[in-house]
């Protein structure tokens, strides 16, 4: 990424923030879409915060990436400003793309920062307002949603648009066709009668299937599965 544009020429690195944030915002469409491309795309910008911003020392992201040019300090922002600091910001992204993807990495680097600023949280949580969020992700754990249908998202419309007038606060979604790859926890569950079926899971249990409105609302009433 380029952080600047004018007069058709584009130049100077991106920094953490941009991104932290348009990462984020990748899983965001892929999440509203169920299009691979966005969250193919978020994985490639992921990568190329832990190339070239991640401290190898002692955990988190510079704001500013190693073939930036050269600073007498590269600063580590954590306190949230008027918006949050890169690295929460990227901190959560990297959960939910280890939830959506199931790569190991994507936790393990989330962790390290988690501990980075562990006391600095106890001591100051009010300057770690969305770092905390990202604890709260990944202490709970998110409600994993999975819904299964010929034809991927629109073969699930009425399901996804149930699922989309309910707030949950931590989740992931996924739709996939009945033959297509599936989380580890999923292994095995397909379509139940050939219908658009939607599975809710978390810590790797999964309620009982829903094909219906109804049923998603009655799930979703009750609650997620409890670890």
């Amino acid at each position: 990424l380029l952080s600047t544009y004018k007069d058709g020429v584009a130049k100077l690195n991106g920094y953490l923030d941009d991104y932290a944030f348009f990462t984020t915002a990748l899983i965001d469409v892929y999440e509203l879409v169920q299009v691979r491309r966005y969250l193919d795309r978020a994985q490639e910008l992921a990568g190329v915060l832990l190339r070239h911003f991640w401290d190898a020392s002692a955990g988190g992201f510079f704001f500013t990436s190693d073939d930036h040019e050269q600073l007498i300090l590269r600063s580590k922002p954590a306190f949230d400003g008027s918006i949050p600091s890169g690295n929460s910001v990227a901190c959560r992204a990297l959960l939910r793309l280890y939830h959506l993807t199931e790569n190991a990495e994507y936790r393990e680097r989330a962790e390290a920062i988690l501990r980075l600023y562990g006391t600095a949280m106890r001591e100051q949580p009010f300057g770690f307002a969305n770092l905390l969020c990202a604890v709260d992700f990944y202490v709970e754990q998110p409600h994993e949603i999975v819904v299964v249908a010929n034809g991927g998202a629109s073969g699930a419309v009425s399901l996804l648009q149930a699922l989309r007038r309910r707030y949950l606060s931590n989740r992931t979604l996924r739709v996939i066709e009945p033959h297509g790859a599936a989380p580890s926890f999923l292994e095995g569950k397909r379509t139940v009668d050939g219908q658009p079926t939607l599975y809710l899971c978390r810590r790797q249990t999964c309620m009982p299937p829903v094909t219906t409105v109804d049923g998603l609302l009655a799930l979703l009433g009750g609650g997620a599965p409890q670890p």
